[in-house]
């Protein structure tokens, strides 16, 4: 008997405290997506006028590609990381100012053209376009709810931007 009245409370026991739910699985981020937080800190600094940081910045952007595995990636994706390294490379030899905002649109044009593409990966991100920036591609991400922050002219012209969809 006594056998049974320990079995019981166990049973009612497990019943009263049902175990937690299962978390959530969390959604994957791709690596091109993780690769757009240097590219935003570069974004930033060119919008702030900050081109000290510029090589830097450029360097950590490059580490973080080599860090990539490429196998996982689609071969779309794979290229994409090749056009990136090659782009960024060139972006490191600058020394120009007006040189950083174009090779930082050559960057940017590879980033959006992704994020276009994959939709879901533009969650919470904006793509804002400067129609009075005429030396080359003229579109940048940023993060939505931030300030306009035209990486393009910087204190110059810090708020000209036009938001844009992405289709």
């Amino acid at each position: 008997m006594r056998h049974y009245f320990i079995t019981l409370t166990l049973l009612l026991t497990a019943w009263a405290f049902p175990t937690p739910p299962k978390a959530a699985a969390k959604e994957q981020v791709s690596p091109i997506t993780q690769l757009l937080a240097p590219y935003m800190e570069i974004q930033k600094a060119l919008s702030q006028d900050k081109l000290g940081l510029l090589p830097s910045l450029s360097h950590s952007m490059q580490e973080d590609l080599k860090k990539v595995s490429k196998e996982t990636l689609e071969q779309s994706e794979q290229a994409l990381i090749r056009q990136l390294s090659v782009e960024i490379e060139s972006f490191k030899k600058v020394s120009d100012p007006k040189l950083y905002r174009t090779r930082f649109g050559n960057i940017s044009r590879l980033y959006v053209d992704y994020l276009k593409s994959h939709p879901k990966e533009a969650k919470n991100l904006q793509l804002f376009f400067c129609p009075m920036f005429p030396q080359g591609y003229a579109f940048w991400v940023q993060r939505q709810g931030e300030p306009l922050a035209n990486p393009y002219w910087g204190h110059e012209m810090l708020e000209c931007g036009v938001k844009r969809p992405w289709k």
